[in-house]
């Protein structure tokens, strides 16, 4: 584990998580204080003999203080060592040794001093190693025209590239609405007209409800309780829900302001017009209006 100003390691071997791993080895790292802000960066060997001699952490600056970037230094054993900067954002960060990096994600990995190969994601520009990559565009980003739950289809007016170079890739939903991304992998695109269709892995329902009563205008409680609205924190709901839009097969839909836990569970709405009590009702987790990105990723290797 990479250390830290004012950062407690502490290693021990102590009881598992199963019958058959009585015990189990961990890493605790601690820190004392009030309005603490802490990043910590571990390196993890899957499985095999130990091959890692250390982790040590890389400063970067501008710092952010909401999403800090990290970046790392993970030297091992067999003369390889990997160098991993990750920011929550593009802006351009430099290390004191002069290495520039503009994006999400960077892994660069050296063999006996030598550059191997670069991996990018999110990225728009990386200088290092005597090197230097700036590509096109670091993600594609859009708007949502419309979705097809059914069939797990997106539709945007954004040109995308239909030919097969974004297969596989993580598309992630946000709407200022939301307390939190959505993410799903890439199936297929297609043109559609001038804009494209995405047809994602997986349903974008959330599940279904059951309208009980519409007490007011703004209020709907349901019969069907929704373990996404619930909490460890007694009083206070996850905001899992919040923003996200519910609809009835007539056609009836809303967003959701609130969600109270509970049975029955009350749904605080923007507008209770066309709910009717015992109608069933779906909750979807993507809907028009809502961004997306798509992060780009590249591989270079040295030449």
């Amino acid at each position: 584990m990479a250390a830290a100003p004012g950062t407690e390691v502490i290693a021990a071997r102590a009881n598992g998580l199963y019958p058959h791993y009585p015990k189990s080895r961990y890493v605790l790292a601690r820190r004392r204080g009030e309005n603490l802000g802490s990043e910590f960066i571990a390196a993890i060997e899957p499985c095999g003999p130990p091959n890692v001699l250390g982790v040590e952490r890389i400063p970067l600056e501008p710092a952010e203080p909401r999403i800090a970037p990290v970046g790392a230094k993970i030297t091992r054993q067999d003369g390889v060592v990997d160098y991993v900067f990750s920011a929550g954002d593009d802006t351009l960060r430099q290390t004191p040794d002069g290495i520039r990096v503009a994006g999400r994600f960077v892994h660069a990995r050296l063999k006996d001093g030598r550059l191997e190969g670069v991996t990018l994601s999110g990225v728009r520009e990386f200088t290092g190693f005597g090197r230097s990559f700036r590509p096109e565009a670091a993600a594609r980003r859009g708007k949502i025209g419309s979705v097809d739950v059914e069939r797990n289809i997106v539709t945007t007016a954004t040109p995308l590239p239909a030919d097969g170079s974004l297969d596989g890739a993580v598309i992630t939903f946000t709407n200022p609405g939301y307390t939190r991304n959505t993410a799903y992998r890439i199936v297929k695109i297609e043109k559609a007209g001038a804009g494209s269709r995405i047809f994602l892995h997986a349903s974008t329902g959330l599940g279904f409800g059951r309208v009980e009563s519409v007490p007011d205008g703004r209020t709907l409680t349901s019969s069907v309780p929704h373990e996404y609205a619930n909490s460890v924190r007694k009083g206070k709901g996850s905001g899992f829900l919040n923003g996200k839009r519910i609809r009835t097969g007539a056609g009836a839909a809303t967003r959701l302001v609130s969600v109270r836990y509970g049975v029955p569970m009350t749904l605080s709405v923007e507008n209770a017009a066309g709910f009717r009590p015992g109608e069933e009702f779906f909750y979807d987790d993507i809907q028009p209006g809502d961004e997306f990105e798509i992060l780009l990723v590249m591989y270079f290797p040295a030449r």
